[in-house]
């Protein structure tokens, strides 16, 4: 992620996003939420920095669409759901926290929540670390990194199969002959080597 137009401190901008990352094309990335409402609970994420929806040019919204139509019909396949939601929070008036265009992707199954609409209120928990004597109404509990790694492992590996670019991580050497984590695409594009930062986000 080099493209000039990225906002400085964006999770999502953040070569630290790669940790998440299972599938992508050249313009968009489908990425793990670190703190899922429910199994399966994806973003959608453009790789240029770009808050808001109408600021894309016809083209790249049907493009985005059209990524994530293929995401949703996987994520649908893999976990075997009976439904989807989609969501996009557009302005803080709209309850967007991130400032980075991002759509949200949740399978879905008769009786998965309390009420099927229950799903947004969640979202607007805050996200908390993976602690016991918990409770729903306290916060999303923030997958711990082994399990979220796992999870992300299973959906490359099962992209792959379904037709979808998938991401490798991959070992490249850093700086002072560091290991740092990269992430290529199946087309073999290196798309960065750092780590960190807050990846898979609201």
């Amino acid at each position: 992620m080099s493209d000039p137009r990225h906002g400085i401190g964006c999770p999502f901008d953040h070569p630290g996003i790669q940790v998440t990352e299972y599938a992508g094309d050249d313009d968009f990335a489908a990425i793990y939420n670190v703190a899922p409402i429910l199994p399966g609970h994806s973003l959608v994420v453009p790789r240029w920095h770009v808050e808001r929806l109408m600021l894309l040019s016809k083209d790249e919204i049907c493009r985005f669409f059209t990524f994530a139509g293929k995401v949703t019909n996987f994520l649908m396949f893999h976990f075997k759901a009976e439904g989807f939601d989609w969501a996009i929070q557009d302005g803080m008036s709209a309850g967007q926290t991130v400032s980075h265009l991002h759509l949200h992707v949740l399978p879905r199954w008769s009786g998965d929540l309390p009420s099927p609409g229950d799903w947004y209120s969640r979202l607007k928990l805050p996200i908390i670390a993976n602690l016991q004597n918990t409770t729903d109404s306290e916060g999303r509990t923030r997958l711990h990194e082994t399990d979220l790694r796992k999870v992300v492992a299973a959906l490359r590996a099962a992209a792959t199969g379904y037709g979808l670019k998938a991401v490798v991580e991959k070992r490249t050497e850093g700086a002072g002959g560091d290991q740092d984590r990269g992430v290529d695409q199946a087309s073999g594009q290196n798309a960065g080597s750092q780590r960190g930062g807050e990846p898979g986000g609201r």
